[in-house]
């Protein structure tokens, strides 16, 4: 079984069979016997902090997840025990500030970053959640490693500092809309959509 968290902004543009493969058992045998409980790509928001920086936080315009009472319960337990703090974020480690880290969207990161990190398979941004953003030549970002200084290029090693603006639309399974706002209010010059 798998639940999919499909944002209004999202535009399914192919098939997700790779992402659902990876929540059923097939997935967690090539995980070696691991269980799978959530799959989603990463999104690039605006630190609050930095101006000039981006934060690295769960993109839920398409989510999948495992349904199962164990992870209910240690997301209820994980909330409880690792209450918000402004300036500190979940669990209070310092993460940084970005738009929506008060919210699920926040906790959701925290959780499957810092408390079952090993229970998630990160897909490739740019063809899971492409929101089609032009990047400047030069990106930081703030993971939940820290700080990430990204250099723009189609071939960057971290999935995390791929500039997706210079991803063939054939090849995109999900767009994200969420930064043009409507497909018909995206493009223009050399944008993606």
């Amino acid at each position: 079984d798998a639940v999919v968290l499909v944002d209004y902004d999202t535009l399914v543009l192919g098939s997700a069979d790779e992402v659902y493969d990876l929540i059923t058992d097939k997935g967690n045998a090539e995980n070696g016997g691991n269980s799978i409980d959530a799959v989603f790509s990463w999104e690039h928001v605006p630190s609050l902090i930095n101006p000039n920086a981006k934060a690295s936080v769960v993109n839920l315009s398409f989510l999948v997840i495992r349904p199962s009472k164990a992870t209910f319960r240690n997301l209820i337990s994980t909330y409880q025990s690792s209450p918000f703090a402004a300036g500190k974020g979940w669990g209070m480690i310092g993460r940084g500030s970005f738009p929506g880290w008060m919210t699920s969207q926040g906790f959701l990161t925290f959780y499957y970053d810092e408390v079952a990190n090993g229970s998630k398979v990160e897909m490739n941004r740019c063809y899971f959640g492409n929101t089609g953003e032009k990047y400047p030549t030069k990106l930081t970002l703030f993971t939940n490693g820290g700080k990430l200084e990204c250099a723009s290029s189609a071939g960057a090693s971290s999935n995390q500092c791929n500039d997706c603006n210079h991803a063939k639309l054939e090849d995109i399974y999900v767009a994200d809309l969420s930064y043009c706002l409507a497909p018909w209010e995206c493009g223009g010059g050399d944008a993606l959509f």
